[in-house]
């Protein structure tokens, strides 16, 4: 699951290599950050399940995480650096919000 995430170009990625060389020259670097719960599935009658999803990037210096960015922060850094495979939308409807 975790490959599918890295593969996926949704916020900052980096790899093991951009680790080693960004701490290397003394900068940082994002990766993604990921969070874990129970969501309800709207498909299985609200059944609790499972879920790992991702909750923005987190701020890594000398192999140190020193903060993070939320997901709107770190959609806005990502579209800015040139890193998303594809757009991310938020449509607002009567009943929520829905994100693509």
């Amino acid at each position: 699951m975790l490959r599918k995430y890295g593969n996926r170009k949704f916020v900052g990625q980096a790899t093991i290599k951009d680790l080693a060389v960004h701490s290397a020259a003394g900068v940082g670097t994002t990766v993604p950050l990921l969070k874990t719960g129970r969501k309800p599935l709207t498909s299985e009658n609200d059944k609790v399940s499972p879920w790992t999803g991702i909750a923005g990037t987190a701020m890594i210096q000398d192999m140190r995480m020193k903060g993070r960015l939320d997901m709107d922060e770190a959609k806005a850094v990502s579209w800015a650096e040139g890193n998303l495979s594809a757009p991310v939308y938020d449509l607002l409807t009567g009943k929520g919000e829905v994100r693509l």
